[in-house]
C-alpha cells in the first residue's frame, strides 16, 4: 500500500497539510464526489484507497477523469488513486501517470523492505521502553518472520490452506 509513500511526498512538497485520504470501502459515491470537487477548486491532494473495492465510485471516478481533460482544476490539484491492477478503464490508464510497486521476491529483500521503512527507520521507535535489546530482539523475530511468511507464499498452498495476505502494514 502507497499511502505512508504518498504522505510522505506531500510533507515533502509541504502539502500535507492539503492532503485528503478516503477509503473506497468507508465512503459513498457522494462523499466522494463532493471532496473531489472541493480539491480541485482549492488546489489540494486527494488520495482514494483501494477504489477496486467500490465499483460505482470506480466508475464515477472514470468519469470525473473524462471531464479533467475538459475542466481547468486549480494547479495544485491532484487525484492519487490507489488500487489493484484490473478494474479500471483503459482511459484512466492512459489520462495517468502509473506507479507500480511490487514486494520485494525473496527473504532478504522482504528483510531490507521492513528495516529501510518507517517506523525501523526512526531510533526513537526504539526507546519506547526500557529494554531496548530485548525490544530490537523482539522486532528482528518478528521482521525475519514476517519475511518469511511473505516468502513462503510463491511456494502457493502446498501445507498450507490457503496462501496469507500479508504486507509490511501487518508489521
Amino acid at each position: 500500500d502507497p499511502t505512508r509513500d504518498i504522505e510522505a511526498f506531500a510533507d515533502d512538497m509541504l502539502f500535507l497539510d492539503k492532503l485528503m485520504v478516503i477509503e473506497s470501502r468507508e465512503s459513498t459515491v457522494a462523499v466522494v464526489d463532493n471532496v473531489l470537487s472541493d480539491c480541485m477548486e482549492k488546489g489540494h491532494w486527494l488520495l482514494v484507497r483501494n477504489i477496486h473495492t467500490n465499483t460505482a465510485m470506480m466508475r464515477k471516478l472514470e468519469k470525473k477523469c473524462a471531464e479533467l481533460l475538459t475542466c481547468d482544476p486549480h494547479q495544485d490539484f491532484r487525484l492519487w488513486i490507489t488500487s489493484f491492477p484490473t478494474g479500471l478503464s483503459k482511459e484512466v490508464y492512459r489520462q495517468s501517470m502509473r506507479i507500480v510497486w511490487e514486494a520485494p521476491t525473496s527473504l532478504r529483500g522482504n528483510l531490507l523492505q521492513s528495516f529501510t521503512t518507517d517506523p525501523m527507520t526512526n531510533q526513537d521507535f526504539f526507546y519506547i521502553t526500557k529494554n531496548t535489546l530485548i525490544y530490537k530482539k523482539c522486532m528482528f523475530a518478528l521482521c525475519f518472520l514476517h519475511a518469511a511468511v511473505k516468502e513462503r507464499g510463491v511456494y502457493g498452498a502446498f501445507g498450507w490452506n490457503n496462501v496469507p495476505d500479508v504486507d509490511a502494514f501487518d508489521l
